[in-house]
């Protein structure tokens, strides 16, 4: 059976069809791309100042308008508005995916993912609540965000931005990836599936600047996506000063075990998760702050309206409104506290002997690290010049807790005796003995000074016990009198207040007198150990005839003797008290001569005139009669003449000598003289025998 052909089924009507079919191809492929990104007109304008980068793109016609940025530096940017210009027109282009291709970087690798990130931090989305908390304005984020961007899209560098020290200085860095050493910041994610617009002029004549939209929207329906205001912040504080800390490892885990984990920076972390339960931890703590435990700090739970409650959680945790806030303790100083003294007499003896012994200090610990191995090292100072003695100790120890204590001893040697020692200690890590962990070298404490006693001189004394006044006599008189004994002493301890006691005693019987006298002295630094000091004596009549010593002792601080001179046969120490009898000595000796001076006269006196001498006398004129018998009484004699005839001349004899008018015998009296003088020698003998 035979068909025919329709009219356009011949090889003319074929032909032309093919044709037409072809153009609508053609047309097909080359247009029907832009027209499916295209999107209506729009136009550009700026706002602000050129520097500031400020642009703005709105539908042909319509007052809204949203933030855009320039791709291409080097092309001419929009122009502030003019109601006597019109503004450019640029076509609206979904671009995502493909951003390379509309700037002069075509081989920039990864660039959407970068431009992505710039626009979903910065302005105007700000995911990392920057302007919300205070760290930037909301234009000078925009300005990073500008500058930013054109780092990636032309290889622009903002100078003044990379070598700045402001907090936009710092996001820039961050966002170029230039960030110095503790600026690092955990950025937001973007939304994967979003979709970012490209505006491009439409004008052929001038070059204008291709424009990037900082809208992000949903790929169906094309609604603006706004940055999910954060479930909460979490910010880490110095507990006592809440100054922020960075440096701390946080972590938040979710009931399914998801784990989202950053570094603490210098401004709060904003976090933006799904509804459920976390657990907060923390796995490093800020440099100089306590260590964390293991156990989670808080539990978070996020409601599906957002609201945040605050479960179990530490002490060092609060919930600020919508802020979690983690305090850190600063770690506490290490402290060492120290207490030396003499090993061999407890701890609360701080003085060693002079012939040196062992010192021995303990150290009481706090705030080291428990497990850590260290060193002490130690070293005695003399107090009084500040300069290292040379005795010195080093120990490694292993501290079993934080707090604790260790006893160290040093050997002292005799040859430090009178010094006063202070012991200086450092504890050093092991692993850096370079670094002090903590050190006690406080050379006024006492707690850390031993003294070791001076070498030992025996004290002595001297004396020499002389009348009060007369220096030069140790001789008394009978009615008594005062004694100075002068005590010459060596060997005292200066520094000290000494007593000086005396006693005289009876040099013929030992025996005490009773009189007693007490001085107390100081041997003082200046004079030194050596000095002289006196005690004054009142010694009564009634040891008149005695030789009376000086027994002298002196007294230490502590009441002990420390010198002493009892030697009763000591002439220094002897005073002599003269005798009642030696007193009228002089009595004697007058009577006796003046016994032998009158005998001597009446001696002289004895013979008569004329005798020459001779042993018989005659009767001196006028006494013829003396040998004869009494005359009578005048009144009965009769006046007769005298006898002229001579007597008969008398027999010679040897009469006694006599005393002329006394008729004293001579040799009576010579013989009394000489038994005075017998008496007298004898008296003066025994008075000075007593």
């Amino acid at each position: 059976m035979n068909f025919d052909a329709p009219p356009f089924a011949t090889r003319r009507g074929l032909t032309l069809a093919g044709l037409i079919a072809l153009v609508i191809v053609l047309v097909a492929a080359v247009v029907q791309p832009a027209l499916a990104r295209a999107d209506s007109t729009y136009e550009a304008y700026a706002t602000g100042t050129t520097q500031d980068g400020f642009y703005n793109v709105r539908p042909l016609g319509q007052d809204a308008a949203e933030i855009a940025y320039c791709m291409n530096v080097h092309f001419a940017p929009p122009p502030t508005q003019n109601p006597e210009a019109a503004l450019p027109q640029f076509s609206r282009v979904d671009a995502t995916g493909d951003f390379a291709a509309y700037t002069e970087k075509k081989g920039e690798g990864d660039l959407d993912s970068k431009l992505l990130t710039i626009l979903w931090n910065d302005a105007p989305n700000d995911a990392l609540g920057l302007v919300d908390s205070g760290v930037l304005t909301a234009d000078e984020l925009r300005r990073v965000t500008q500058k930013s961007l054109w780092y990636y899209t032309d290889g622009y560098i903002s100078q003044g931005l990379l070598d700045g020290t402001s907090e936009s200085a710092k996001l820039y860095r961050q966002m170029t990836h230039q960030a110095r050493a503790g600026e690092e910041m955990t950025l937001a994610e973007y939304p994967s599936d979003a979709v970012l617009y490209v505006y491009t002029p439409n004008d052929s004549g001038t070059r204008w600047q291709t424009l990037l939209g900082a809208s992000f929207r949903h790929p169906s329906p094309r609604e603006v996506i706004v940055p999910r205001e954060e479930s909460f912040s979490v910010e880490k504080r110095d507990a006592e000063t809440k100054e922020t800390l960075p440096g701390a490892s946080l972590q938040l885990r979710s009931a399914a075990g998801d784990t989202y984990a950053w570094d603490s920076a210098a401004t709060k972390e904003n976090l933006q998760l799904e509804p459920g339960e976390y657990r907060l931890s923390e796995t490093a703590a800020p440099a100089g702050c306590e260590q964390p435990g293991t156990a989670p700090l808080a539990t978070v739970t996020i409601a599906e309206d957002g609201t945040v409650t605050l479960g179990e959680h530490s002490p060092l945790v609060a919930l600020e409104g919508k802020t979690l806030v983690v305090n850190n303790k600063k770690q506490s100083q290490p402290t060492l506290v120290t207490n030396a003294y003499d090993a061999a007499g407890g701890d609360r003896d701080n003085l060693l002997p002079s012939t040196g012994g062992q010192v021995a200090e303990t150290l009481t610990y706090t705030g080291l690290e428990a497990g850590k191995i260290y060193v002490v090292r130690g070293q005695l100072v003399d107090k009084a010049t500040g300069q290292p003695t040379g005795v010195e100790k080093q120990e490694t120890f292993v501290a079993e807790t934080a707090d604790g204590s260790r006893t160290v001893t040093f050997d002292v040697p005799a040859s430090l005796a009178g010094t006063s020692l202070v012991a200086y200690e450092a504890i050093y890590a092991a692993d850096d003995e370079s670094r002090v962990v903590v050190q006690h070298a406080d050379r006024d404490s006492a707690a850390q000074t031993v003294l070791v006693d001076s070498p030992e001189i025996p004290a002595a004394i001297s004396t020499k016990a002389t009348v009060t006044g007369d220096s030069a006599s140790n001789i008394l008189p009978a009615s008594g009198g005062s004694i100075t004994d002068t005590v010459t002493y060596t060997g005292l301890e200066a520094g000290h207040t000494y007593t000086l006691r005396g006693e005289l005693m009876d040099k013929r019987t030992g025996a005490s007198t009773g009189i007693t006298a007490e001085k107390k002295f100081d041997v003082d630094e200046l004079s030194g150990p050596d000095g002289e000091v006196s005690l004054d004596f009142t010694v009564g009549g009634e040891w008149a005839g005695h030789d009376l010593v000086v027994l002298e002792t002196i007294i230490d601080p502590d009441h002990l003797e420390a010198a002493s001179h009892k030697d009763l046969g000591a002439a220094t120490q002897t005073i002599m008290v003269a005798s009642e009898k030696e007193a009228f000595g002089w009595v004697i000796p007058l009577a006796i001569g003046g016994a032998l001076i009158g005998g001597a006269l009446l001696a002289g006196s004895a013979v008569s005139p004329g005798s020459s001498g001779s042993s018989g006398s005659s009767a001196p004129a006028g006494s013829a009669a003396a040998d004869a018998s009494p005359a009578a009484p005048a009144s009965s004699q009769a006046p007769v003449e005298a006898a002229t005839t001579s007597a008969p001349a008398p027999t010679p004899t040897s009469p006694a000598v006599r005393l002329a008018t006394t008729g004293a015998s001579v040799l009576g009296i010579l013989g009394i003289s000489v038994a005075l003088i017998i008496g007298g020698a004898l008296v003066i003998a025994r008075c000075r025998k007593g």
